[in-house]
C-alpha cells in the first residue's frame, strides 16, 4: 500500500508541475487541489489493512489510470467509480475536479491557501505512513513482497523480497532477506513453492494454502495475492509456521494407529483362544466377551449382561459335588478384591445339558489410583482332561494286572551291599515263601541248576565288565527238586565314576516254551523228511512249480511240468531275466498287449519279497500259440526275515477263459475286504497311538517312583543312623570301637552319596518343568560331565505336556550318546523350536558321518525306538548323513494337549496330604538358662530324633520344638520365638523355601540353618536367596552342623 502510495503522489507531483508551467494562475489553483485529494486518498489508503488488499486492487488501478489520463490533460475523462467506499468516492472526487478545471478560475491567494492545505495534508500522509509501517511490524505473521523472475518461456525461476516485516525473520529464519533472490538464501528451495507464486503473478488470482517447505524443514499456512501493475511480477504473501500444530497433528495420528493396532491385536488374540474371556464392569455387568464364550452360552455381540443374572440361571458345582452360591462366581470375587486362581468347578452347558469340567480364574482390574473399576475372568474347558486322567487310571490298573498274568518277576540287586529284593511274582516263579526266604546273591545261586551256574556267573560278569545288558537263559531247581527255565534280563546302573552300582532285572518262566522248542527241533527234524517228499511230490503233480533261487529271480527252474507249459528242455533255465547267454528266446510274458518287464514278472516280484496272488497274463511262443496263466508266487526268506528267492507256480486257465467273470467278482470281494482291514489298522493305529504316549508316561512314574523310594527310605534312615553315630563318636570309647564306627560311618556317607547319585539320574528335578530349553541345557552340562561332549544349545520352546517333554529330552539323550559313541568328535549342537503346534528337535555333529541307506539294517534299538514312537506320536524322524561331514537328526512332533493332569510337586512330595502328622510336639523351655532355643523341622520323624540325640547333651543348646512340615515351622516360629531354626528343604504341604521366606518376612531375627539331601546349586541358591543363612547336607559331620547352630559356619 505504502508503495503504491508513493507512486500516486509522484504522478501527482509531476501534474501539478505540468499545470503550473502550462496553464493559468486557474490551473495552479486546480492543480493544488488535485494534489490535495491525491494526498488525501492516499492517507485514507494508507489506514487500510492487509485483509482489504484483495478487494481495493481493481479499483485502486482504475484510480491510477484515470488520474494519469487527467494528468496528462484529458480533462474530458470519466474515472467512473461508485461512492460505495473511500476509492469510489476518491474517484468521483476526480471526476468533479475535471469538471471544475474547465470552469473555474482561481486567484493567487487562493493558490496560496491551497498550498497551505497541501502541506497538511502532506503530514497526515506521514502519519498515516507511519501508522501503517507500525502495524505492518507489530503482525504475527510473516509478510513479505517478492518481485517474480521468470525466464523467457515465462517459467518461474526465483523471486526477490522486495519488502519484509519484523517477523519475517522468526517465521523463515533468514536474516537480512530485503532484496535478496530466494535460490541465494535457500538454493533447496521447492520447485513447486516458485510454480505456485508464480501462477498468481501471472494470473493475478490469489491463493491459500498449507505446505511443507522441505529444505527449511518447516510446515506454512499461506496466502499469496497479486499487488503493484501486473507487469511487476509482484505478490504479497502473509504466512504462518504450523510446524508445531503440524508435528501435534501426526503424533495424533500416530498414536491412533498404535490405539487402533493394539486394540485390533487384542481383539485378534482374544477371537484366536479358545479359552473364554469375559470382562465385567464396576456396576456387576459382562461388557466384554470373546468369540468362545458368546458361543458357549450364545451371547450376541455387544450384548451386556448382569454378573449375577447369568450366574442365577447356571447349574454349576464346586469339585466335592455341592452346589456353588452365586456371591461365589469368580467374577463377583475379583469384584470384591479376590484373586481367583485355576479355581475348578463343573457346569451344566446351556447349549447341550452336559456336565463339564471348567478351570476358571479371575482377577480385579485397578485404575491408576487403585481403585476397582472392573475384573477379567478366564475360564478354560477342562473336561478332557480329566477323561484323560481317568483313562490313565483305569491304563495303569490295567498294566498291573497284565505284569500279573504274564508271569513275569522283577528284582533288583545292590552290587555293593549284597542286597537282592524280589518281586512277590519272582518268589511265586522260585517257589519260594517270601516270609522265610531272604533273597541275597549267594542264595540267588544256590537255587540255580549246578550246570547252568557258572553260565549265570558269567553272564554277570561281562555285564559289569563290559558295560552291556545282562541276558541269560538258565535252569532253576524247586524246593520239590523239579526244575524251571527261566530268562532273565537287566540294565547295570554305574555311579559317575564308572563304577557299577545295581542291576535292575526281570526273570520271566520260559519253561513251557523251552519244552516247545524241543518239540520245534523234532518237528523240524521231521519237516526235513517230509521236504524230500514234498521234492518228490512236486515232481510228480501235474501244476507247473518254479523256484526262484536268488533274491533278483536271475535263475529260475520248474518240475516237469513248468518245463512241459515252457517248452523247455529238461532242467533248463526258465527266467526272462537270466543273462542273455542263458535267457530262453522262444516264448514272451505279455499283459495288456505289451511285454512284462522284469520289475513285473510274477516269479521276480515274488524272490523280492513281495507275494503274489492272481496275476493273470499270457505266454507268447514264437509259433503263434498263447496260453493264458495266473501267476502265484511266495517269497522265501531267511533266518533273519529277508528274501533269499521264492516259490512259483502257474496255472494254465486258456481252457476256463468263461470262468473270468466270476473271477472279477471274486476280486471285488477281495477289495472289499482290504479296504475293511485297512480301516480297523488305522483304527487301531489311533489306539496304539495314545498307549504309546501313556506308555511313556508310565514308564517316567516308575523311574520318580524309584527315586522316591531311595530318597524317603534309603536316603533318610541313612541320614538317621549317622546322627547317632555322631553321638557314639562324642563319648568316650575304646579306640578299637571308635575305629570301627568310624568306618560304618564312611561307609554309611558313601551309601548315601550313591542313593542321591541314582535318584539324580533316575529322575533329575529338571524334568518336572514343561521348559523344554532348560531342560536341554541341563541335558547339555550333563553331556560335558558325563561324556566331555560339549552342545551348543539354541531357541525356545515351552511344552503343554510334560510327558512330551521328557520323550524328547530322552530322544536328544540317546541321540547325544550316539555321537559320543560313533561321531568321534566333542562338539554337537541342539536346536529346538516351535512351528504351528509342531516342536522341531534337531541333533547335529560334525563327525565322520555314515551312510543313512545302511541304518535300515543296522539302527540299534534307541533309534529305532525313537523313530516308532515319533511316528504313532503323528509326528516324523528324518536323519541327514553323509560320510566324513557329519550327521544331523530331525524329530518333529504335535505339541500334544497334556494328559498327565499333575499338579505342582514338590521335592518330597512323597508323603500325601492325608499321612501328614498332626501338628508335632511343642516342648516350651521351663526356664531360659541361656542356651540357644532351637526348633527342628523335618518331615522324617527319624531325622528328628537323631537331631534331638545330637543336641541333647550339647550344654548350650536347647530343642524347643519339633514341626514336620513347612506350615508346622511357620507356626512353631510364631508361638515360641526360637534362636535358631533348623529346616528341611522337601517336606508336604509347604517347602522349607516357602517356609523360610515367610518366617524371615516376619521374624527376621530368626537364624535359619539349611539341612537337606540334595546338593544341586539351584536348589542351594533357592534356600540362600530365601533368607538362610546356612546350607548344609545330612551327611556333615556333627561339628559343622553344631557350628552352624552357634552362627559359626560358611554361609
Amino acid at each position: 500500500i505504502l508503495i503504491r502510495c508513493r507512486s500516486i503522489v509522484s504522478r501527482a507531483t509531476r501534474l501539478d508541475s505540468l499545470i503550473i508551467s502550462e496553464s493559468t494562475v486557474t490551473q495552479r489553483r486546480t492543480g493544488a487541489f488535485v494534489f490535495i485529494l491525491v494526498a488525501g486518498a492516499a492517507g485514507l489508503l494508507t489506514l487500510g489493512s492487509v485483509r482489504m488488499m484483495r478487494r481495493i486492487t481493481g479499483p485502486l488501478d482504475r484510480l491510477r489510470h484515470g488520474t494519469e489520463v487527467i494528468g496528462s490533460g484529458d480533462l474530458t475523462h470519466r474515472i467512473g467509480l461508485s461512492s460505495t467506499d473511500e476509492i469510489g468516492r476518491l474517484g468521483q472526487a476526480f471526476d468533479r475536479m475535471a469538471d471544475e478545471l474547465r470552469a473555474t478560475t482561481v486567484s493567487r491567494d487562493a493558490l496560496a491557501a491551497e498550498m497551505q492545505h497541501r502541506k497538511k495534508a502532506e503530514e497526515r500522509v506521514r502519519d498515516s505512513e507511519e501508522r501503517y509501517r507500525t502495524l505492518f511490524n507489530s503482525m504475527d505473521e510473516g509478510f513479505c513482497i517478492i518481485e517474480v523472475l521468470f525466464d523467457a518461456g515465462d517459467n518461474p525461476i526465483d523471486y526477490r523480497f522486495l519488502e519484509i516485516n519484523a517477523a519475517f525473520e522468526k517465521q523463515t529464519g533468514f536474516k537480512d532477506a530485503q532484496g535478496k533472490l530466494m535460490r541465494d538464501l535457500a538454493p533447496g528451495h521447492e520447485q513447486y513453492w516458485f510454480d505456485i507464486f508464480g501462477k498468481v503473478a501471472l494470473t493475478s488470482e490469489p491463493v491459500s494454502l498449507e505446505n511443507r517447505a522441505e529444505a527449511l524443514g518447516r510446515w506454512y499456512e499461506v496466502s499469496a495475492f497479486p499487488t503493484g501493475l501486473p507487469q511487476s511480477r509482484q505478490v504479497g504473501i502473509v504466512f504462518n509456521d504450523i510446524t508445531e500444530r503440524k508435528q501435534t497433528e501426526e503424533e495424533k495420528q500416530k498414536l491412533l494407529a498404535t490405539v487402533q493396532q493394539e486394540r485390533d491385536r487384542l481383539s485378534s488374540l482374544l477371537g484366536s483362544i479358545n479359552d473364554e474371556v469375559w470382562f465385567a464392569d464396576s456396576e456387576k455387568k459382562f461388557t466384554l466377551v470373546n468369540p468362545a464364550g458368546r458361543r458357549e452360552f450364545s451371547v450376541r455381540f455387544g450384548e451386556a449382561l448382569q454378573v449375577e443374572e447369568l450366574a442365577a440361571t447356571l447349574e454349576v458345582y464346586r469339585p466335592d459335588g455341592t452346589l456353588r452360591p452365586v456371591d461365589e462366581t469368580p467374577p463377583l470375587r475379583a469384584l470384591r478384591g479376590e484373586v481367583v486362581k485355576d479355581q475348578e468347578e463343573i457346569i451344566r452347558t446351556p447349549a447341550t445339558g452336559e456336565l463339564c469340567y471348567r478351570q476358571v480364574s479371575a482377577a480385579p482390574v485397578r485404575d491408576a489410583s487403585g481403585a476397582i473399576i472392573g475384573s477379567v475372568s478366564v475360564v478354560r474347558d477342562i473336561t478332557k482332561r480329566k477323561r484323560a486322567e481317568e483313562s490313565l487310571r483305569r491304563s495303569e490298573a490295567m498294566l498291573s494286572q497284565a505284569e500279573k498274568i504274564a508271569n513275569i518277576g522283577s528284582w533288583e540287586w545292590d552290587i555293593t551291599s549284597g542286597e537282592l529284593v524280589w518281586s512277590e511274582q519272582t518268589y511265586r516263579i522260585f517257589g519260594l515263601d517270601p516270609e522265610g526266604f531272604v533273597p541275597t546273591y549267594d542264595s540267588f545261586l544256590v537255587h540255580i541248576h549246578p550246570e547252568d551256574r557258572q553260565i549265570v556267573v558269567q553272564a554277570i560278569e561281562d555285564a559289569l565288565a563290559d558295560r552291556r545288558p545282562y541276558d541269560v537263559e538258565y535252569r532253576i531247581v524247586l524246593p520239590g527238586s523239579s526244575t524251571k527255565w527261566i530268562y532273565a534280563r537287566a540294565e547295570v546302573v554305574f555311579e559317575a565314576a564308572g563304577q557299577p552300582a545295581r542291576m535292575i532285572g526281570t526273570s520271566l518262566d520260559i519253561t513251557e516254551r523251552k519244552r516247545a522248542e524241543e518239540e520245534l527241533r523234532e518237528s523240524e527234524r521231521r519237516e526235513r523228511e517230509r521236504a524230500a517228499e514234498l521234492a518228490a511230490l512236486l515232481e510228480a503233480v501235474p501244476t507247473p512249480v518254479f523256484i526262484a533261487h536268488d533274491p533278483n529271480g536271475l535263475h529260475l527252474t520248474g518240475n516237469r511240468a513248468a518245463d512241459e507249459l515252457l517248452r523247455n528242455p529238461r532242467g533248463a533255465e526258465a527266467s526272462l531275466s537270466a543273462s542273455s547267454e542263458t535267457r530262453p528266446r522262444h516264448f514272451r510274458a505279455v499283459k495288456d498287449g505289451r511285454d512284462l518287464s522284469n520289475e513285473e514278472l510274477p516269479a521276480q516280484r515274488a524272490a523280492r519279497g513281495f507275494p503274489v496272488q492272481d496275476f493273470e497274463f499270457d505266454l507268447v511262443f514264437g509259433d503263434g500259440t498263447i496260453r493264458h496263466v495266473l501267476g502265484y508266487g511266495m517269497p522265501l526268506r531267511d533266518e533273519e526275515g529277508r528274501p533269499r528267492g521264492a516259490v512259483h507256480v502257474l496255472v494254465d486257465i486258456t481252457e476256463i477263459k468263461q470262468a473270468e467273470k466270476s473271477l472279477r467278482e471274486l476280486n471285488a470281494t477281495l477289495e472289499s475286504k482290504v479296504a475293511q482291514r485297512t480301516a480297523e489298522l488305522q483304527r487301531r493305529a489311533g489306539q496304539l497311538q495314545k498307549l504309546t504316549l501313556e506308555l511313556s508316561q508310565a514308564e517316567e512314574r516308575e523311574r520318580r517312583r524309584i527315586a522316591v523310594i531311595l530318597h524317603e527310605d534309603l536316603q533318610q534312615q541313612i541320614a538317621g543312623a549317622r546322627f547317632h553315630l555322631s553321638l557314639l563318636k562324642g563319648r568316650p570309647k575304646q579306640d578299637s570301637r571308635r575305629e570301627v564306627i568310624e568306618k560304618i560311618d564312611e561307609m554309611l556317607k558313601e551309601a548315601i552319596q550313591k542313593s542321591r547319585s541314582l535318584s539324580h539320574d533316575l529322575s533329575p528335578p529338571v524334568l518336572d518343568m514343561n521348559n523344554l530349553t532348560e531342560v536341554l541345557q541341563w541335558l547339555a552340562q550333563w553331556a560335558r560331565a558325563r561324556h566331555g561332549l560339549t552342545v551348543d544349545l539354541s531357541g525356545v520352546a515351552i511344552l503343554q505336556s510334560e510327558a512330551l517333554t521328557m520323550f524328547l529330552v530322552r530322544g536328544a539323550q540317546e541321540m547325544l550318546f550316539n555321537v559320543v559313541k560313533h561321531a568321534q568328535v566333542k562338539e554337537a549342537a541342539i536346536r529346538v523350536r516351535r512351528i504351528g503346534h509342531y516342536v522341531c528337535l534337531s541333533v547335529s555333529d560334525q563327525g565322520r558321518g555314515f551312510d543313512p541307506q545302511a541304518l535300515k539294517e543296522t539302527a540299534g534299538l534307541g533309534l529305532l525306538s525313537i523313530r516308532e514312537r515319533v511316528e504313532l506320536l503323528g509326528g516324523r524322524m528324518k536323519i541327514k548323513s553323509v560320510p566324513g561331514k557329519g550327521t544331523r537328526c530331525h524329530l518333529v512332533v504335535p505339541d500334544l494337549p497334556r494328559i498327565d493332569g499333575k499338579g505342582h510337586k514338590t521335592e518330597d512330595a512323597g508323603q500325601r496330604a492325608d499321612e501328614i502328622t498332626s501338628p508335632s510336639s511343642v516342648v516350651p523351655p521351663a526356664s531360659f538358662n541361656g542356651a540357644l532355643r532351637v526348633v527342628l523341622v523335618d518331615d522324617h520323624e527319624i531325622v528328628r530324633h537323631g537331631l534331638v540325640a545330637l543336641l541333647k547333651d550339647v550344654p548350650d543348646i536347647q530343642v524347643v520344638g519339633e514341626a514336620s512340615n513347612g506350615q508346622e515351622a511357620v507356626n512353631l516360629a510364631w508361638e515360641l520365638r526360637p534362636d535358631v531354626l533348623i529346616m528341611d528343604v522337601s517336606m508336604p504341604v509347604l517347602s522349607g523355601q516357602e517356609a523360610t521366606c515367610q518366617i524371615k518376612a516376619r521374624l527376621p531375627e530368626i537364624r535359619i540353618v539349611a539341612l537337606s539331601m540334595y546338593e544341586e546349586p539351584e536348589t542351594i541358591d533357592k534356600m540362600i536367596q530365601a533368607g538362610a543363612e546356612s546350607y548344609l547336607l545330612k551327611t556333615v559331620p556333627s561339628e559343622e552342623l553344631l557350628a552352624a547352630i552357634r552362627g559359626r559356619a560358611r554361609k
